[in-house]
């Protein structure tokens, strides 16, 4: 009995530590968003005596409205210096933005929302009257590319120009299974050679190599085992990606996707696509890793321009290094921003020191990236689909493309996400988002601005995609 009741004890105290170190760090938590919002608070300056009420907007077409997202500071691009250049074609702040950033700000404040949540999540934003915002037509309009729940509020304004373009139309390479099959239709040698073999998770003839099985923790034989990787259509940052090497796995996967739900809250169902998998892919330091490189679009006067800035682009790793043992982990196998211990780019970073075997020059590889990214805007040309949305006069956007290099040095275009992705993995690391933020709005200064407004030819840029 004394030895039941010290164990009873034990589990009380560890019990009791257990439930203290939570308060504890719901208490640093709660006083860390304080600090963030009070922060915000002071840098949002609203002049009382002029914009008091929302009912004072300006209605010019010659202002800019820039959607923030509070608090999501390390993925989003510094606008101050898209700012700078708007200001120089005498394009002013619309006075609506003060306005309504104080009223979001009160509105997390009152129900407790943390900022991270407030910008990823749906929580019932302020709504906006919509017999001012239809009286709108701003010139330039700057949506937060990762967050459609801060854009829906304004998608009645008319605006001039606009960094979206119509998701109707984005679909076909934004779709990984549209992107494949549409690759194949209009690019049938880039899709070959750049794209691993991809369809639909339920085609069961398509699948090689399925018929054995491997115990666990023993090495892949390589000449008699096929490996695929299942993607879910609909989900971001590797979630319900699954590995198979035979018809057991396929099963357990397809009866996983029957009953797990998306960040949506949707089944993910038979809405995932199978592609074999790179079993041999280039390492960096010794882990698996991809390549988030930027594409931008643009809709102008009727007519469609790409660009591919192969100066800047972010090495992404796995969490532990490279092995083709089983069973597949994604700490081995998925390589993710959340996963990348370190800030990293391409090329800078691309060497023989930190490629040590099967190295390639970044020249090599940037050339082939030229190519795949040419069939995507070839899809873009050739594809039906409304470009702009309705209140929407010239569009463009900034997409993140993924590739992955195998030890051939061939790149693989992995799939095309229409939220870029600015975000960086070390903490306070300030200075890395401005480097990339003075150098994208350049890029797009060059590219969409100066030839919009001071009537220069885009495709005149070292970056444009010639088809």
């Amino acid at each position: 009995m004394k030895h039941i009741s010290k164990l009873r004890k034990k589990k009380l105290l560890t019990k009791v530590i257990v439930k203290h170190k939570n308060k504890n760090k719901q208490k640093q938590n709660q006083n860390q968003n304080q600090n963030i919002l009070t922060k915000l608070q002071n840098k949002i300056h609203v002049n009382k005596t002029k914009y008091n009420t929302i009912t004072n907007i300006n209605n010019n077409t010659n202002t800019y409205y820039i959607v923030d997202c509070i608090g999501d500071d390390n993925n989003k691009l510094k606008c101050n210096y898209l700012e700078s250049y708007l200001k120089n074609f005498n394009i002013k702040p619309d006075k609506m933005m003060p306005i309504i950033r104080k009223k979001d700000l009160s509105f997390i404040i009152k129900h407790n929302i943390t900022p991270l949540k407030y910008c990823k999540t749906n929580v019932n934003l302020p709504k906006l009257d919509k017999t001012i915002t239809r009286k709108l037509h701003i010139q330039f309009m700057w949506y937060h590319i990762n967050s459609a729940y801060l854009n829906y509020r304004f998608y009645n304004v008319k605006c001039n120009m606009i960094n979206i373009i119509n998701n109707s139309k984005l679909y076909f390479i934004s779709d990984k299974n549209s992107l494949y099959d549409n690759m194949h239709r209009f690019c049938p040698e880039i899709c070959s050679k750049h794209m691993a073999n991809t369809f639909k998770i339920n085609d069961f003839d398509k699948y090689i190599g399925l018929n054995s099985t491997l115990d666990n923790n023993s090495a892949i034989n390589l000449n008699t085992i096929s490996y695929y990787i299942l993607r879910p259509n609909d989900s971001f940052s590797g979630e319900g990606i699954l590995y198979i090497s035979s018809k057991d796995e396929l099963t357990d996967a397809i009866e996983y996707y029957k009953k797990t739900k998306n960040y949506k809250g949707n089944i993910y169902g038979n809405n995932v696509i199978a592609s074999e998998y790179i079993i041999n892919p280039l390492l960096f330091k010794g882990y698996k890793f991809h390549l988030r490189m930027y594409y931008l679009i643009s809709y102008i006067n009727g007519e469609f321009n790409s660009f591919f800035y192969d100066n800047y682009g972010k090495i992404l790793t796995a969490n532990k290094p490279y092995n083709i043992k089983k069973p597949f982990t994604k700490d081995v196998h998925d390589s993710h921003a959340k996963y990348s211990s370190e800030d990293k780019s391409f090329p800078k970073y691309f060497n023989e020191n930190t490629i040590v075997k099967n190295y390639f020059s970044p020249k090599h590889i940037i050339k082939q990236m030229q190519d795949i990214l040419k069939g995507v805007s070839i899809i873009l040309k050739k594809t039906k689909g409304q470009w702009l949305f309705e209140n929407q006069q010239h569009g463009f956007q900034i997409l993140g493309i993924d590739f992955m290099v195998d030890t051939n040095g061939r790149v693989f275009l992995i799939e095309c996400n229409s939220a870029p992705g600015f975000g960086y993995t070390s903490k306070n690391n300030d200075a890395f988002i401005h480097i990339l933020s003075k150098s994208l709005f350049k890029w797009i200064n060059e590219t969409i601005l100066e030839p919009y407004y001071k009537k220069t030819d885009p495709k005149l840029h070292s970056t444009y995609l010639s088809l």
